[in-house]
């Protein structure tokens, strides 16, 4: 991101397009642990902040390495 002050949210489909999998892969990773908590806007909006699920991707991937 370019500016720390700056955040981008992403729903489930967005998220799961980025990453290349299903949105239901995206619900159930996140159950499992394997994406950070997500946030709701409202009670029918849910996001994740992109940052930290790149951040949370970029950690694991190191630890598998």
């Amino acid at each position: 991101m370019k500016n720390s002050d700056t955040f981008q949210f992403v729903r489930a489909s967005a998220l799961a397009d980025i990453l290349g999998v299903s949105k239901s892969t995206i619900w159930r990773w996140r159950t499992e642990g394997r994406l950070p908590d997500p946030f709701r806007l409202s009670n029918r909006v849910t996001v994740w902040n992109l940052e930290d699920v790149l951040a949370f991707v970029e950690r694991k991937r190191d630890l598998s390495l």
